[in-house]
């Protein structure tokens, strides 16, 4: 009892709660009260007076809206009955019906009662004020009539004047009422069915009918247009093991695809239309057909033909696809435009996974067939495939889009509308991928779905990658996302992925120029690093209606490689693009054909459209041999556009009696600055930059310690290297390197090397120098030096600090035009050399080219690798000379991986660039190449001064060969006790011995007389001594007097006398040590330093002002050094060794 209390308890709150929140009064009663007493109580809760019938009258009806989505039509609702319940009595179902504002129900609204002046009825609503300015206008036709006629009575006129009047003003009235209702009626019709718009969908019975009838006419055009493409699709497709797929028969059946219903949204903005369309197309289905239909229904068909084997020995096996039905709900949306063809864009999403049905027989046709779908889980699967590949390109909320606009303009749906030029400078702090060493990055460009653009070059062993790049991207829509994938390329296994980053290219539709752009590197959905770059977005000119297009040489040309006619035999054919002698395009194979067809449009993008050349090649496909030619054809690209205005795109191709079907369409871009070849910059002062040295680096090696070198890169380019300092953690390089730059955005990499001999290099770290610190770019454009640097900067390993190197930097820029004005340009003893590297004719191939200057030991810049004998390289760099007159330029190459040149081209920069001024960039200058008959190297310089003044120990004064004659001592201490010495004198450079003289006995005045040639690399830095020993027979010999030599100013090429005055080494002494009688020449020269293997016993090599081999023979019969640590290369006139004074230095 308890329980049903409860349970009626709940269900009378439950109601109270649904009714609270409406107009409609709940009322409640006694519990045991009759009928009568309630119904007086609703009465008076009502605020009525008048008792209620109990009856209801049976034809009551509901209140219809046109906001329900449930109501009944008309017939429905006449037939239906009301319940005649009392008021008050609990009904069977509670239904929250939503009574729209405007609905009088209910006497108190019937009677306006507890309502305000300022509500709109249902008029109001729809109609607004929009008829209110008529009562203005007939207040003023009453006014005027009756003024009117006050005038015509005042002058006499009669009634029939009056009636006249009249009959005017009752007309415009009767003319003027009828309007108003007709247009009220329209105007409340329209938005009625606005209305109904949202909330019903209408059928479409007209046009489905049209589709039945046009069908039959249509379909067999439909299904030829289909096999002709799916043809050429699967020719191309063909597996190798396969000798051909074919579509042998194909039919889509005489019943079209029905339209169901549409539901249209009136409420979007004027120039968008959306619909929802419920479309099926089930062909077996013979409900509502006739008899006459019935005999004539053919149901689709497909039939593919898979042919196995080779030529005549193989057969046929038929795969039968039939009763294919779909159905699915398609939300349509137009973009309406002003001018033809009026549809801008056409968006198309399936607003539910469409159901699909078939039969697939793979094996034994229409007689044995078996249907694979009645394979347990195989449908379902087919169907997910299905569903997932359509699911991200055309399920809510992805659109499917079509450029309706462009469609129906003559351009295909997928054309290139501009071009997007995308710099890639570089990337920092990417993972490493590598459980030993470094990765290797590069990056792959990809746009319009995971279509690959474009790559990098491969940066080895750096996480902080500098590219440096340009690339030219052909685009067909901004509505998608640039994405750059970094990977780490691996030789011999599959490359690894290092991270994504993604950039939205609507952004460039607001603003085309992007600079300085940085996203992030994602990988795994974690940051691992940045990358940097710029975006410009050059789009295809607007041809302007009645307006010739713009004329530009820089554009797109569309290209399209239609079919072949009329070859000589079935071919496996197939046809390669060539712009300017290069292939950038190649059609699938079709195979076993004679009339071969591709469709097979290519876009590319043109930055000279007068002067590029383009051909096709016909080829025949070959399995174990090389593709023959079996047709040709050649043109001009201005010559093939002019034939295609003309409307001639039939052409004969050479080596057959066949014809091929070419189009073109050129699509103007106008774009500045576009780069030359090569894509050089020229450039716009150099860095000086001197690295002194390093600190606490990390020992890589197992035996020993590392033998670290520099290399100075600017970008990704190597600029220089300083020599290898062996066995050492603290290595003292002190060496100056002159790097050209081009921009403010450039980046130097300072990265410190373990050099291996057997094995490849090891990274000790690395730091930078972003170039915006040293330079500073005026307003006009020119650059100007902002500061110095002279610092210590950590190296980085694995994100760690290990160790740092000592440097400095400072920028100098090149001298401007208007102030170089009309001055020789070889007046400047200091520039760049702008290097063009044409070509070589040799009979070789596989070649490269390392360019050195002056005395340099490693190469300031090498080619691309040609395969090709006679090779072009086509390439362009920049060097620093210091002192125009004596610079002199090597060209030396080298074949395949070979580090010793079959050949050097080289000669004095002077008389190369005097020779050069006379010449053009286009012919260049030919250079005999020693040592291979009649080979010569092509190339081209051009010299830009610098504003620099050489420092003594940067000048090629600085270094040569210096002659010393040693003619006598006086007064040299006393260390025998007969009170003379037995004195001889040896000489130390960069604390390496490199001569001794012969032994005077017993004479504190000795005539030496000798004489010797030392090789120095620096005067100002070398440090040039003399010991002065007393020989003694037994013991160890002493040393009685030392003296230092000061070589930095020596005149050049002139005899110099110098008295040196020598300390007493003596103990306890106090007299002079004597003087030291000498002569000198020095003779500039550029000196070759020698590259130095890594090991424990060989020594380092010292650059212009450091430590270097030294291997000298003495004069005489005294003796021989050979040493590793020395500034010096020591030649004399004798060969023998002392046993007493030969140096053999060990690490």
């Amino acid at each position: 009892m308890a329980q049903a209390q409860e349970k009626e308890k709940v269900i009378e709150d439950r109601i109270n709660s649904e009714f609270a929140d409406t107009d409609t009064p709940v009322h409640k009663f006694e519990e045991g009260a009759p009928p009568e007493d309630k119904a007086k109580q609703t009465l008076e809760d009502s605020g009525g007076s008048k008792p209620l019938a109990t009856n209801i009258g049976p034809t009551a009806k509901k209140i219809v809206t046109d906001t329900d989505g449930n109501q009944s039509t008309e017939s429905e609702t006449n037939k239906s009955t009301v319940s005649t319940l009392l008021p008050g009595s609990i009904p069977s179902a509670v239904e929250s019906i939503e009574i729209p504002e405007w609905a009088r129900t209910g006497w108190q609204h019937v009677a306006s009662l507890n309502s305000t002046d300022t509500e709109k009825d249902f008029f109001d609503e729809i109609l607004g004020e929009k008829y209110l300015g008529k009562l203005w206008l007939n207040a003023a036709v009453v006014f005027i009539s009756v003024f009117v006629t006050y005038i015509i009575t005042s002058l006499g006129g009669g009634i029939g004047w009056v009636i006249i009047i009249s009959a005017f003003v009752g007309t415009y009235f009767k003319n003027s009422v009828q309007r108003f209702y007709r247009n009220a009626r329209n105007e409340i019709s329209r938005e009625l069915a606005k209305e109904k718009l949202e909330l019903y969908e209408e059928p479409a019975e007209w046009i489905n009918e049209f589709l039945r009838r046009f069908w039959l006419i249509y379909e067999p055009i439909l299904s030829s247009t289909i096999v002709k493409t799916a043809d050429s699709i699967l020719a191309a497709s063909t597996p190798s093991f396969l000798d051909s797929i074919r579509l042998t028969t194909f039919t889509l059946g005489s019943k079209p695809v029905i339209i169901e219903s549409i539901k249209s949204y009136p409420k979007t903005d004027d120039d968008v239309v959306v619909m929802d369309w419920r479309i099926s197309y089930i062909p077996n289905d013979i409900v509502n057909m006739t008899r006459a239909q019935l005999t004539t229904k053919v149901n689709p068909k497909i039939v593919l033909t898979i042919r196995l084997g080779k030529g005549m020995v193989g057969a046929g096996i038929p795969v039968l696809l039939e009763d294919m039905s779909f159905s699915g709900l398609i939300r349509v949306k137009l973009k309406l435009i002003n001018t033809f063809p009026h549809i801008k864009t056409i968006d198309i999403s399936f607003l539910e996974e469409p159901k699909l049905d078939y039969v697939l027989k793979p094996i034994g046709g229409d007689t044995f067939g078996f249907d694979i779908a009645n394979l347990p889980g195989l449908s379902s699967f087919i169907l997910d495939q299905v569903h997932a590949t359509l699911r991200p390109m055309m399920y809510d909320p992805n659109v499917y889009t079509l450029d309706a606009e462009l469609l129906m303009g003559g351009y295909p749906i997928e054309t290139a509308i501009g071009v997007l030029r995308l710099t890639i400078f570089g990337a920092k702090g990417l993972r490493n991928a590598e459980r030993f060493g470094t990765s290797d990055p590069y990056i792959k460009i990809k746009v319009h779905g995971n279509q690959e653009l474009a790559r990098t070059k491969v940066i080895e062993d750096s996480l902080n990658p500098v590219w440096n790049e340009t690339h030219f991207l052909v685009l067909t829509t901004l509505n998608e996302f640039l994405k750059l994938e970094i990977w780490d390329f691996n030789g011999m296994s599959k490359d690894k992925p290092l991270g994504t980053s993604n950039f939205e290219l609507k952004i460039l539709s607001e603003n085309p120029k992007q600079e300085n752009i940085s996203t992030p590197v994602l990988y795994e959905g974690k940051p691992h690093g940045d990358i940097k770059f710029d975006a410009v977005w050059n789009p295809v000119a607007e041809v302007k209606e009645g307006e010739p297009a713009p004329e530009s040489n820089v554009g797109i040309l569309r290209f399209n490689i239609h079919q072949v006619k009329n070859l000589d035999h079935r071919r496996n054919a197939y046809a390669e693009l060539l712009l300017n002698g290069k292939v950038v395009h190649k059609t699938k194979t079709l195979k076993r054909s004679n009339n071969p067809t591709w469709e097979e449009p290519f876009e590319m993008f043109i930055t000279n459209r007068t002067g590029s050349k383009l051909a096709v090649n016909v080829r025949d496909e070959r399995d174990l041999a090389n593709d023959p030619i079996i047709g040709k054809w050649e043109s001009t690209l201005d010559q093939f556009l002019a034939n295609s205005k003309a409307k001639i795109d039939w052409f004969t191709i050479n080596e057959t009696r066949g014809r091929i079907n070419l189009t073109g369409l050129w699509k103007p871009v106008l774009v500045d600055n576009i780069p030359e070849p090569g894509r050089y910059a020229e450039p716009r002062g150099f860095v000086r930059l001197h690295v002194k040295n390093a600190k606490e680096l990390k020992n890589l090696a197992q035996i020993g310690k590392s033998d670290p070198y520099t290399k100075i890169l600017l970008d990704s380019t190597v600029r220089g290297r300083t020599e290898t300092i062996n066995d050492n953690l603290n290595p003292i390089w002190d060496e100056i390197f002159y790097v050209p730059v081009h921009s403010t955005r450039e980046t130097l990499f300072l990265q410190v090397w373990d050099r291996e001999i057997n094995a490849k290099d090891k990274r000790l770290g690395f730091t930078e120098l972003e170039l915006s610190k040293l330079i500073k770019k005026q307003e006009d454009g020119t650059f100007e030096a902002a500061e110095n640097i002279d610092t210590s900067s950590p190296l980085l390993l694995d994100r760690e600090s290990r160790g740092s190197i000592n440097y400095s930097a400072a920028f100098y820029p090149t001298i401007k035009e208007k102030e170089s004005g009309n001055i020789n340009i070889l007046d400047h003893q200091s520039g760049i050399l702008v290097v063009h590297i044409n070509k070589a004719k040799l009979d070789k191939s596989n070649t490269s080219v390392d360019v050195y200057v002056d005395n340099g030991s490693y190469p300031v810049y090498t080619t691309n690798r040609c395969k090709t004998i006679n090779p072009e390289y086509n390439e362009v760099t920049d060097i620093f000379v210091k002192e125009l007159d004596f610079a002199r330029i090597s060209f030396q190459i080298k074949y395949g991986d070979n580090k010793n040149p079959i050949g050097i081209a080289e000669s004095d920069v002077k008389d190369l660039l005097e020779k050069c001024l006379e010449s053009s960039q286009e012919e260049g200058l030919d250079i005999p190449i020693n040592e291979m008959n009649n080979a010569t190297f092509n190339v081209y310089i051009r010299y830009i001064p610098v504003k620099y003044t050489l420092q003594p120990s940067e000048s090629i004064n600085n270094m040569g060969n210096l002659q010393i004659t040693i003619k006598n001592a006086e007064n040299l201490p006393a260390a025998d006790r007969s009170g003379t010495s037995d004195p001889y004198i040896v000489f130390i450079l960069n604390g390496e011995k490199v001569h001794k003289t012969k032994t005077i006995k017993k004479n504190c005045n000795p005539e030496f007389n000798d004489n010797f040639e030392v090789t120095v690399l620096s005067r100002t830095a070398s440090i040039f001594e003399v010991e002065i020993f007393d020989w003694n027979q037994i013991g160890n010999d002493k040393k009685i007097a030392s003296g230092k030599i000061q070589l930095d100013d020596l005149p050049v090429f002139e005899r110099a006398e110098k008295k040196i005055q020598l300390k007493n080494e003596m103990k306890s002494a106090t007299a002079p040590g004597g003087v030291l009688n000498l002569h000198f020449v020095f003779r500039p020269s550029f000196i070759m330093r020698k590259k130095q293997n890594s090991g424990i016993v060989t020594g380092a090599t010292k650059a212009l002002t450091g430590i270097g081999t030294g291997i000298g023979t003495g004069v005489g019969n005294v003796g021989s050094f050979v040493g590793s640590g020395a500034n010096t290369v020591v030649t004399g006139a004798g060969n023998a060794v002392s046993s007493g004074f030969g140096f053999l230095k060990k690490k």
